[in-house]
């Protein structure tokens, strides 16, 4: 007995995705992908099986919008929940991108409609929120100074909303500006950092410098300045020789507590045929024995204690 040999039904209309393979008879696959930013939810691959009523091996698949998840490629899109519908009330979906080690990450909100104050994207940044936003594009797109990078969304209203995020791998040519310390300037010869350049921290007058003075803008984990900034303090000397024709000295600095029975001293010393003028432009303490004493060779030439002001 012959029969007609009847195909596999027709797959469905595949919505965010497309269909690979046009044969339906048996033993003949087809595969499913969805655009980028969706999530497959099904079997990708179904085969037609033998029988004399023809059918896949599985369901139909169908792709929707993951609420969250780890995005490995070097581009590619971050949708709401739903999208293109409106995302729904109570969602939190959290996003980390992650691309090559030496690329940064550049972020484009395509669409944004996002109801605050209770909706709201952040996007983070070494574990530091980078961006928190809820509506309109934002004027300056983010872009990370490493090769990752979290996004997190959501939402406690029931007014709806949607988003569209493009991303993209960037290489990382620059450092950040380097960190401001207090009491110091930063001398540096351009005001765009690239690999190999050096930033150098100079401390105000009065103040000592802590640390490594010079820090280097290198690319490891993140392209940053390596190293710690260094701190610029107020220190308590013992006889501490001061040779420069100007200068200043300051007392301790409060966070250093002014610990009881300190005695700090400086010797300032001055080409032969010159003479050392002081102005003290300020002077005032609470405690009962502090003072400030001013010696020419041996002879107190100045005696400032408790409250007084200069």
């Amino acid at each position: 007995m012959f029969y007609e040999q009847q195909e596999c039904r027709v797959p469905e209309l595949f919505q965010y995705g497309f269909v690979v393979g046009a044969g339906f008879n048996v033993g003949q696959s087809i595969t499913f992908e969805c655009y980028p930013g969706y999530q497959l939810i099904g079997q990708s691959v179904l085969t037609c099986q033998h029988g004399t009523t023809r059918d896949w091996d599985h369901p139909f698949p169908h792709c929707e919008v993951p609420c969250g998840g780890n995005i490995t490629s070097e581009n590619g899109t971050v949708f709401s929940p739903g999208y293109p519908d409106d995302y729904p009330s109570s969602a939190d979906c959290t996003w980390l991108i992650s691309v090559a080690m030496g690329m940064g990450v550049r972020l484009n909100f395509t669409e944004l409609r996002v109801h605050g104050p209770h909706d709201f994207i952040t996007v983070w940044r070494r574990l530091v929120s980078w961006a928190c936003l809820q509506r309109g594009e934002p004027n300056d797109p983010p872009s990370s100074t490493s090769n990752q990078v979290l996004i997190r969304f959501r939402s406690n209203t029931e007014k709806g909303g949607k988003f569209m995020i493009h991303y993209q791998a960037y290489r990382l040519q620059h450092c950040l500006p380097p960190p401001i310390i207090p009491n110091a300037e930063i001398l540096m010869a351009s005001k765009e950092f690239k690999i190999g350049d050096i930033v150098r921290y100079r401390c105000l007058p009065g103040y000592q410098l802590t640390g490594n003075s010079i820090l280097t803008c290198r690319l490891g984990i993140h392209l940053e300045f390596e190293g710690p900034p260094p701190s610029c303090d107020v220190t308590c000397p013992m006889n501490e020789v001061l040779t420069a024709s100007t200068g200043v000295i300051l007392s301790q600095s409060p966070g250093n507590g002014f610990p009881l029975f300190e005695s700090c001293s400086w010797v300032v010393k001055v080409e032969p045929g010159y003479n050392i003028s002081f102005i003290i432009e300020h002077f005032q303490t609470s405690r009962q024995f502090d003072e400030l004493e001013i010696f020419d060779e041996g002879v107190a030439l100045a005696n400032v204690k408790k409250n007084d002001q200069w």
